[in-house]
């Protein structure tokens, strides 16, 4: 898939790997140029940005085209992009996207999310 044919807004995640430890990041995407960026909103955890830059990470992210319909692109450079004093990330992707599934450790995720949240309720 073409980064000109991802739709505006998009959700997008952002998952950033480095020695078997993974972290998955939501954000949304807002534009695309030149075929190879993606601009996203900035992603915050406990209200303060995320800083994507560091060796020896990979990096990658998942757009949803459609219910279901998710492409990624893998080895990509992100950035920090400020325009008119507002801050974006500019995502630098190499090759197309390919078709994809959702991330298995961000499905675990929200499963403990759900068992976190039901156990809250039964406590009540």
């Amino acid at each position: 898939m073409e980064v000109n044919n991802i739709p505006i807004p998009s959700v997008a995640t952002i998952k950033v790997s480095k020695e078997g430890k993974a972290a998955v990041f939501d954000t949304t995407v807002i534009h695309t140029t030149d075929n190879k960026y993606i601009y996203v909103m900035p992603v915050k955890e406990k209200d303060k940005f995320v800083n994507f830059s560091g060796d020896g990470m990979f990096r990658e992210v998942k757009i949803q085209f459609a219910p279901y319909e998710l492409y990624v692109w893998k080895n990509i450079g992100i950035t920090k992009f400020t325009e008119d004093g507002k801050l974006f990330l500019r995502i630098r992707t190499t090759t197309p996207g390919t078709r994809s599934n959702t991330w298995k450790d961000r499905a675990a995720k929200r499963e403990g999310e759900k068992e976190a949240q039901k156990k809250a309720v039964e406590e009540e």
